[in-house]
């Protein structure tokens, strides 16, 4: 649940932690100093869907040029805090700036990465044993084992996977979080619709994917720790 504006202000009194800072970067800055200044250890920072605000106003341009604007302010921090960041993983749609993010490394298609954004096989059958039992593992395997990045192992998608042991029935649940960016302002210039499925989702498919072969357009981003 998001905390409301009065509550927030309650923790930042008693913690001293964001008071008086005008811009995202800069409360985003003072968090991790004093978090890394606290208790000595230097912080972990995780960001997921980090081109969400811009994706989401591809429609309206000035809009999306702003809220662009703003997160290279915010997440240029990640870059200004180096030495009190132990590791830092981003994931998204779109490519980072490099000019603004340098000190990242883009794991997308690196084969040694392959498996980290799904479940493997070893994972369903040792952590979802108690959930296997009434379902068919070769379907299983054939519905949600479509995910690859260039590596060796295909890696199934959490969040049909985990849909699918609680409904107990096979579906297409990827639809359910599959995110279509600007589809009327294409159509209304006469352009055809882009598709684009956010996650463990390839591109324009509707089907079981026993047979896709697309990787699917999820970045991940990382700062390995030292």
């Amino acid at each position: 649940m998001a905390a409301t504006s009065g509550s927030r202000a309650c923790l930042q009194r008693e913690t001293s932690l964001c008071p008086g800072y005008d811009t995202a970067g800069g409360r985003f800055r003072h968090l991790m100093v004093e978090l890394h200044r606290r208790p000595g250890r230097r912080v972990v920072a995780l960001v997921d869907e980090y081109d969400k605000p811009i994706l989401d106003a591809l429609a309206e341009p000035e809009a999306a040029l702003a809220n662009r604007d703003y997160l290279r302010g915010l997440y240029g921090m990640v870059k200004d805090c180096d030495a009190h960041i132990r590791f830092s993983f981003l994931t998204g749609v779109g490519r980072f700036s490099k000019a603004n993010l340098n000190n990242l490394t883009d794991l997308t298609l690196d084969p040694d990465y392959s498996a980290i954004c799904g479940y493997a096989e070893a994972d369903l059958d040792a952590v979802f044993a108690p959930e296997l039992p009434g379902l068919d593992r070769t379907e299983i395997r054939r519905w949600y084992n479509g995910c690859r990045w260039l590596g060796g192992e295909k890696a199934y998608n959490p969040y049909c996977v985990l849909l699918l042991f609680r409904h107990r029935r096979f579906a297409p649940y990827w639809f359910e979080t599959g995110t279509r960016h600007s589809s009327s302002g294409r159509w209304q210039s006469g352009a055809s619709p882009r598709w684009t499925w956010t996650g463990c989702r390839p591109r324009r498919r509707c089907c079981p994917p026993s047979t896709w072969a697309a990787s699917p357009r999820r970045r991940c981003c990382s700062r390995p720790a030292t």
